[in-house]
């Protein structure tokens, strides 16, 4: 199966690029996750797989901002992420900047009042 994706980038009154792209994997995750405001380090399961088999992940919200992280399969991770925008990974080299086998998320909310909604689709080969 495939995952496709499109994306175009302007600057107003200058260049403007685009792309739309495809990914071949054999299957995918959606995991949605209400992340309550102040809550830390809410374990979120990615995917089973090992090193190299994500092959595609994408993070959104209903909220961006500083406050909106995660870390990558340890919530004692040194390196957070920062949800200011959506997060959209496509292919092993892109997916591997997070880490070599992403298989879970531990997402915090650092708002004091606003609840949010993460989504999260991983799509990856389904044999070693």
């Amino acid at each position: 199966m495939r995952i496709a994706y499109q994306a175009t980038v302007a600057v107003p009154n200058g260049p403007s690029i685009s792309s739309s792209r495809s990914v071949e994997v054999e299957a995918f995750d959606l995991v949605e996750v209400e992340l309550a405001a102040g809550a830390a380090d809410v374990e979120v399961e990615v995917q089973p797989g090992a090193a190299g088999q994500v092959k595609f992940l994408a993070v959104t919200s209903t909220r961006y901002g500083p406050e909106i992280s995660y870390k990558v399969n340890s919530a004692s991770a040194t390196e957070t992420h920062s949800l200011d925008q959506p997060h959209v990974l496509a292919g092993e080299g892109a997916v591997s900047m997070l880490d070599a086998a992403p298989e879970k998320l531990f997402m915090s909310n650092a708002s004091t009042d606003t609840d949010v909604t993460v989504q999260v689709l991983a799509g990856r080969d389904a044999t070693p």
